[in-house]
């Protein structure tokens, strides 16, 4: 399922991590909401 265009939203950090000193940009992506089932994160090993 995949959410409308009322679940969008902008995710992410306010920092890049990169540079010294550290550089103050955002960085994300934008997306709707997802819900996914029946799915292995990381290979799925018990």
């Amino acid at each position: 399922m995949v959410g409308d265009p009322t679940s969008f939203d902008m995710l992410g950090t306010p920092t890049c991590g990169k540079g010294e000193p550290n550089q103050g940009i955002r960085v994300g992506h934008a997306s709707p909401a997802c819900v996914f089932a029946d799915v292995d994160v990381f290979g799925g090993e018990e």
